[in-house]
């Protein structure tokens, strides 16, 4: 028999490594690891976006970047698209959203029925002000000044969040009818601060830190440095000291997330509703953490662009099932319509594929052979990125860069590249034909990028709304 409620737990900047389930040595995550223990880990899981908004949206909706139009944190996914919360109401379910989902513009529901917690940011994101200089320089050292220990405004957000959504699955309420709650959190998404109890957790003498990035000599891809917004982070190396905080907080930042994900777990048991619920664990992108130089999101690196995906699914699910096959976020969408054995209407262009199949441990042949995309064009880069990753391999070009094709399971740094290998050639010409296939640079560039970074997008979606 199918669990009858769906709980979906999403967190923000949750690189997919720092799990003790992914096999990280040091971060602790108990609960997670229960999850992972007790359903099917999905090791080579990636979003569709290294970048908040665009993400969730694909999350959502099923779709890539390149087809929802949503490349910046400014623009609105738009209200006639059907996400999966949607799926679940039309199902009859009672669709609730606790935390942040990052909705941006008038609509901050898109198919939940109600909210107990109102999106952290009052007003739509100001990309007027945002872009008046677009090759502005991220305040680089300022985002390590306060590093360690400390109370950052997202945990207070997510702490009054996550008491509505416990209350809620304590209620009377969530036994009158199916559920489907999305419990969202902001951590660890930085500032690096993490309440002193998780942040102790973490030996700042002993912690295993990337070593520092060397200015003199850049080890980012040419085509990251055209990634003018963040040129600050390859000027100025962070004493030895400064990171090994900064991971310290990330890590105890991951601890206390996980602690919380411990309490939903806990209130589902004690209120007999736990074997009866498919939980699924996410995140949005994940965090470079020091790695090549480079730190927070938007690289298509595995480090940004990688996540955890852990699915519990009780009497479906066989425990402790890993898969190896690429997969993507905007396969939720096609996922949990299969689970309620809902057909999806063709029209609706739908990129995602049911992941049942690796779910269950049926033969997935299509999944095995098909490759997933993971694209950027946001924070002032001068030209689209995508990456195509199919097997082990990971392709990845930018128009007038030089491509890099590397091999994750020999590889897994990403510091090999094969693109002019002899013995790569016919697998690069296959990736990069399924990747001219699946994505079009001079149309996410016209999208995202010539319309000066979305603002076009932005102002006619002001003017749909009655703004301007």
């Amino acid at each position: 028999m199918k669990p009858r409620n769906v709980l979906l737990i999403l967190s923000d900047q949750h690189r997919a490594d720092a799990a003790g389930c992914y096999g990280h040595p040091v971060v602790r995550t108990p609960h997670l690891d229960r999850l992972a223990a007790e359903g099917v880990v999905f090791d080579r899981a990636y979003c569709s976006n290294p970048l908040c908004v665009p993400s969730r949206v694909s999350l959502l909706t099923g779709r890539y970047s390149a087809t929802t139009g949503v490349y910046s944190l400014g623009a609105a996914l738009r209200d006639d698209v059907p996400t999966f919360a949607h799926l679940f109401a039309a199902a009859g379910y009672e669709t609730v959203l606790a935390g942040r989902m990052h909705l941006v513009w008038s609509d901050r529901l898109h198919g939940y029925e109600r909210r107990f917690s109102p999106e952290p940011y009052k007003g739509p994101f100001n990309c007027r002000e945002y872009w008046r200089d677009p090759l502005a320089e991220y305040d680089f050292q300022g985002a390590f000044a306060s590093a360690g220990a400390g109370e950052s405004r997202h945990l207070v957000y997510d702490r009054a969040a996550h008491a509505a959504a416990i209350e809620f699955l304590r209620s009377p309420r969530a036994s009158e009818r199916p559920w489907m709650l999305t419990s969202c959190f902001i951590i660890p998404h930085e500032p690096y601060q993490a309440p002193p109890e998780f942040f102790s957790l973490y030996d700042t003498s002993d912690l295993p830190v990337p070593p520092p990035h060397d200015p003199a000599r850049p080890q980012v891809e040419e085509m990251y440095r055209s990634f003018d917004r963040y040129k600050g982070f390859h000027k100025w190396a962070p004493p030895a000291e400064t990171i090994r905080k900064a991971v310290a907080a990330y890590y105890g930042l991951v601890t206390c997330m996980d602690s919380m994900i411990g309490e939903l777990l806990r209130a589902l048991e004690e209120t007999g509703q736990l074997e009866n619920t498919l939980v699924l664990y996410t995140s949005d992108h994940g965090e470079m953490l020091g790695e090549k130089g480079c730190w927070h999101k938007s690289y298509l690196y595995d480090a940004s662009a990688r996540v955890p995906l852990i699915v519990r699914d009780p009497g479906r699910v066989p425990a402790g099932r890993r898969v190896r096959t690429p997969v993507s976020q905007v396969d939720l969408f096609p996922t949990v319509a299969d689970w309620l054995g809902t057909a999806i209407n063709l029209d609706l262009h739908i990129d995602g594929r049911s992941l049942l199949p690796l779910i269950e441990g049926r033969p997935a042949p299509e999944l095995e052979r098909r490759g997933v995309l993971v694209e950027y064009a946001d924070y002032g880069v001068r030209t689209p990125m995508a990456a195509w990753v199919k097997g082990s391999h990971k392709l990845t070009c930018a128009p007038g860069y030089p491509s890099v094709l590397v091999d994750l399971d020999r590889d897994p740094d990403e510091r090999c590249n094969l693109i002019d290998a002899p013995a790569a050639q016919p697998l690069r010409r296959e990736m990069e034909r399924e990747l001219a296939a699946a994505w079009d640079p001079d149309a996410v560039r016209r999208t995202a990028l010539d319309c000066q970074y979305g603002l076009t997008l932005i102002e006619a979606a002001w003017k749909r709304q009655g703004r301007m």
